[in-house]
């Protein structure tokens, strides 16, 4: 995936999380889950030539580290909280179903990417090929590892 390619997905991703907290029919959960696909995208900007599955991970970690954070009240996490754009960072109160929506966020992500990089191989979706499919290489690879 290409740089240019990835900061769209970054904006599109930050632009339409930002319009789902406005709009009074959007359930909550749709800001986590573009939050966390959020949170992919920028982890193929730190790890490009990792594979799929690997940079999922890393995202997901992150995002478990995030709402771990919430636990912890210390006087310096609670300043950078008030402030506007740590807020949707950081939060506020732990909750399990965040968890789950940041996992559909990621894979969500994983699974663009999957779908990109196989419209730009030629290589048919589905088969052998789609249950190795998450180790395609992160933006630059090649292809499948074995």
């Amino acid at each position: 995936m290409t740089f240019a390619v990835r900061l769209a997905f970054i904006f599109a991703s930050v632009g339409t999380g930002l319009v789902s907290r406005r709009v009074a029919f959007l359930p909550k959960s749709l800001g986590d889950v573009l939050w966390a696909t959020l949170v992919f995208w920028l982890m193929g900007f730190v790890f490009p030539r990792r594979p799929v599955r690997f940079v999922a991970f890393a995202a997901m970690a992150f995002a478990v580290g995030i709402e771990v954070l919430k636990f912890v009240e210390a006087p310096w996490l609670e300043a950078i909280r008030h402030w506007p754009g740590a807020r949707l960072v950081f939060g506020y109160v732990f909750s399990w179903s965040n968890l789950v929506c940041y996992a559909v966020g990621i894979a969500l992500g994983a699974a663009i990417q999957l779908a990109m990089y196989r419209s730009t191989s030629g290589e048919p979706s589905g088969g052998a090929q789609a249950a190795n499919s998450l180790s395609v290489e992160g933006s630059q690879g090649p292809g499948l590892t074995s």
